[in-house]
């Protein structure tokens, strides 16, 4: 049976959001409060990724994935996610990729996450809302 883009996009989406929501609890941070700044993070790392570029987003969230904390946790569970949709299995070869890559294949990264990005909000949003509107965006 053939899949559609949309279908795909979706299929990738739950998978990754899944394994947010089955998030327990670290002696570190709160698994609840990571959803909730996970959730904040969808809607405002595309919004990154079209106005400073694919380097510059993920440089900033692997830099922000030090925090400690919540925080942290869900910074680096989005750039996880980022490197699971480009199909990269290792953090640090994700990201030395992305600011390495030639114009080409930085296109098509680009594209290809930004193209998988409004699903992974949605899903997010469905699965992982606890119905406080503050999704713990601001200051990200």
């Amino acid at each position: 049976m053939t899949t559609t883009r949309s279908q795909r996009a979706y299929s990738q989406a739950i998978g990754i959001v899944g394994e947010v929501k089955d998030l327990k609890d670290n002696n570190s941070w709160k698994a609840s409060d990571v959803r909730k700044i996970y959730i904040g993070l969808w809607h405002s790392f595309p919004i990154m990724v079209m106005s400073s570029g694919l380097s510059q987003a993920v440089c900033y969230e692997r830099m922000k994935a030090t925090s400690p904390g919540s925080r942290g946790a869900a910074h680096t569970r989005l750039l996880r996610n980022c490197a699971d949709i480009l199909d990269y299995n290792d953090l640090d070869t994700f990201v030395d990729q992305v600011v390495s890559a030639g114009t080409g294949k930085y296109m098509k990264m680009t594209r290809e996450l930004l193209r998988v990005a409004p699903y992974v909000t949605h899903m997010a949003e469905a699965l992982l809302d606890d119905g406080d509107e503050n999704h713990g965006a601001a200051g990200a």
